[in-house]
């Protein structure tokens, strides 16, 4: 993984995001048959270069999806205290739709490209065991992350980002439609019919 480093200069940060953005946009365009060369040709690099930070283009891959869940672990902690109650919902799923807006080249991609919609998921299963989910009967315990209900949720819960991304271009203009459909979701996972 790139060095996670707070003292990263602008620079540093602005070059990572481009790599990320073209890296994505890159995947979509080449399914599978993406290479060094081509990154590097894109990004205006030397293969030396390209080598003296990812190992290979899988590393390169792997490492970009793990630095895009990280900085958003760091985005949620930060914009969403942990507090209980319905609002604390509200306020993580508005999160997720922040995140993606603020990233919306690379998220346009991932929304759009089923390969990559597992960025979504991971997305949401660090935001899951933060909401607060009201079961009944009354005294029910949430279902747990691994469950089939969870995974059930947070399956619809990726369709609804996807088709947000891919409907709105990640405009956060028009998010509302949808984090009030994920809180419909979220209110329904804690029930006895699912989903």
């Amino acid at each position: 993984m790139p060095t996670q480093n707070k003292h990263h200069t602008r620079r540093f940060r602005k070059s990572e995001t481009a790599f990320i953005n073209t890296l994505f946009r890159l995947l979509r365009r080449y399914r599978g048959k993406l290479t060094v060369t081509i990154v590097a040709r894109e990004l205006h690099m030397s293969r030396q270069a390209f080598y003296s930070h990812h190992h290979d283009i899988n590393a390169a891959i792997t490492e970009s999806e793990e630095l895009l869940l990280t900085e958003f672990s760091e985005f949620l902690a930060a914009r969403c205290p942990k507090e209980g109650g319905q609002k604390n919902n509200r306020q993580l799923i508005a999160a997720c739709f922040l995140f993606m807006s603020q990233r919306r080249v690379v998220f346009r991609e991932i929304g759009e490209n089923m390969i990559h919609q597992h960025i979504l998921y991971q997305m949401l299963e660090i935001i899951y065991p933060r909401l607060v989910i009201v079961c009944f009967p009354a005294g029910t315990p949430a279902p747990a992350l691994g469950s089939e209900r969870a995974d059930l949720y947070l399956r619809c819960a990726v369709g609804v980002l996807s088709r947000w991304a891919s409907a709105s271009r990640c405009d956060i203009g028009s998010a509302e439609r949808y984090i009030a459909q994920m809180l419909r979701l979220t209110e329904t996972v804690g029930q006895r019919s699912i989903l």
